[in-house]
């Protein structure tokens, strides 16, 4: 039931206890996956720095069909 109500529907669907329930609930689930995509971002910004820079051989991608 809580899946298929939308973050704007809660208060109209959940009262009371179960209301605090769910609203808990909800929040604890998008700090984790604000959490994820914080610590993801900050992990791809480390690795970025270690990958060597080449160009693209142009010719290289006109032979596969990729615009250049």
């Amino acid at each position: 039931m809580v899946i298929g109500t939308g973050a704007t529907q809660l208060r109209n669907v959940f009262s009371g206890e179960e209301l605090t329930s769910v609203v808990l609930a909800y929040m604890a689930g998008i700090k984790v996956a604000l959490a994820l995509v914080v610590g993801l971002t900050g992990f791809t910004c480390v690795i970025v720095a270690f990958v060597p820079r080449q160009k693209l051989n142009a010719e290289a991608l006109k032979n596969t069909g990729a615009a250049a």
